[in-house]
């Protein structure tokens, strides 16, 4: 489909989704934020970058690069570093914090960027390689990449799953059943890429004959979990040879086929009917907030003791075409009191600028002080997708930016480490275009 089919398809969805939407209590007061003059400043002073915020808007340090991104995904963010698909998906793009141009990520010989599948852990670069389904690193302290031994690590070919997660220096990977240089049978493996000269390759059992189809790993805590079938099996990372401890998620209501987090003794996923639920390891007890079904297939973001999913509990909530939906955003084990957006509209009218809280992207940083949300990758960055920020579990705010009409940046695909938050922007403000770019702001902790 060509590239402006596509955009009129999305077009119509958005017709739509505004037919459902308009009506919905948003606020009718104007935005009280950014009205003390030109320089937009206030006594409220914001931690994030060293910024300005009033009730409505943080204002980051914002660097817009000149780059063509793609719409495959938005970029990876990792320690002062980021990454993203270039032009067309023909490189694979970096730059280190305050730079504005990019540089090319190199592989090793014959293997090449899948466009959907790179995550940083620290200032690595793991790269899932789009013909073999083996995965290599690259070290942008170094400028060196190298990939990880295919016989160990192979997720299956070009058509294979992409069952992979990284944390610091650890890679949990879901191997194919075809993969015997660890051991038969042993599809569950960790890498520890801390030396580039030396990958560490360590197996791991998997009772039962369910086909693993999700993993993650809390290295700070020395978990890891996976979930086959209707169990999730959490190991001790440092100990491969003790057997995993079993969750029987058919005794409540499944464990679903969507994102399984593990972070600090909690376990996060969405059940068969579509509920977040969380799993306390220490009792084996499983629970639901009440704002519930949740949009599944959105997934969900877990860190520093702060959790965050998007909710279809209502028709308020979002819509059917899942681009638009209400986060919620909620603390450790509490399941009884959240984050819930108002809804307010970014124009202060109706919805077709956008409403605060709401996206279709999550991400929280490692330490729990900043939630973002933004919208959905594709096609483009449509004007009713922006970027909104929780800073220490207070209600969202848009994102200051002062090229945008209504001073609110556009964004989607948003990603965060601790000192860099980075997404897609539109190329142009002006006029309907699907070519987009990438922006990046840096935080302080």
């Amino acid at each position: 489909m060509s590239r402006t089919a596509i955009q009129v398809l999305k077009g119509i969805f958005c017709l739509a989704l505004l037919h459902l939407v308009m009506g919905q209590g948003c606020a009718t007061t104007t935005p009280t934020a950014d009205t003390t003059g030109d320089d937009q400043t206030t006594d409220e002073t914001n931690e994030a970058g060293g910024g300005t915020s009033t009730s409505d808007r943080v204002t980051l340090n914002v660097i817009k690069l000149t780059t063509e991104a793609t719409t495959e995904r938005g970029p990876a963010v990792g320690d002062g570093v980021l990454a993203f698909d270039a032009e067309n998906g023909t490189w694979l793009a970096w730059l280190a914090a305050g730079q504005t141009q990019p540089s090319q990520v190199s592989a090793p010989h014959e293997m090449a960027h899948d466009r959907n599948a790179f995550a940083f852990g620290g200032k690595k670069l793991v790269i899932r390689d789009r013909y073999s389904g083996s995965l290599y690193v690259f070290d942008t302290e170094t400028q060196t990449a190298k990939a990880m031994p295919f016989a160990s690590i192979n997720m299956g070919g070009i058509a294979g799953p992409n069952y992979w997660t990284v944390d610091g220096n650890l890679v949990a990977t879901v191997n194919a059943s075809t993969t015997t240089a660890d051991g038969a049978g042993k599809r569950i493996k960790v890498v520890n890429i801390s030396d580039m000269n030396d990958f560490t390759i360590t197996a791991y059992n998997l009772p039962g004959t369910a086909d693993p189809d999700a993993i993650d790993l809390d290295a700070d805590n020395d978990q890891m979990v996976v979930r086959a079938g209707d169990y999730l099996y959490v190991y001790t990372i440092s100990a491969p040879l003790t057997l995993a401890t079993r969750f029987n998620l058919a005794e409540v209501s499944g464990a679903g086929d969507s994102t399984v987090l593990i972070r600090d003794g909690l376990i996060t996923l969405f059940d068969d009917n579509d509920y977040f639920s969380i799993l306390r390891i220490s009792d084996s007890s499983v629970g639901s907030p009440s704002r519930n079904p949740a949009r599944a297939s959105r997934g969900a973001a877990m860190n520093g003791n702060r959790w965050a999913y998007f909710v279809t509990q209502t028709d308020d909530d979002g819509s059917t075409i899942d681009q638009y939906n209400r986060a919620v955003v909620g603390t450790g084990d509490t399941l009884t009191s959240v984050l819930d957006p108002a809804g307010t509209c970014v124009n202060g009218s109706d919805t077709s600028d956008g409403r605060i809280g709401f996206g279709a992207t999550l991400a929280i940083t490692p330490s729990g002080k900043y939630v973002f949300v933004a919208g959905e990758t594709t096609v483009s960055v449509d004007v009713d997708e922006r970027l909104f920020v929780s800073v220490d579990g207070a209600d969202f705010q848009m994102v200051a930016d002062p090229d945008d009409s209504l001073n609110a940046i556009r964004a989607a695909g948003v990603a965060a480490s601790d000192n860099m938050v980075a997404f897609l922007i539109p190329a142009s403000l002006s006029g309907s275009s699907s070519y987009v770019r990438v922006a990046y702001a840096t935080l302080s902790p």
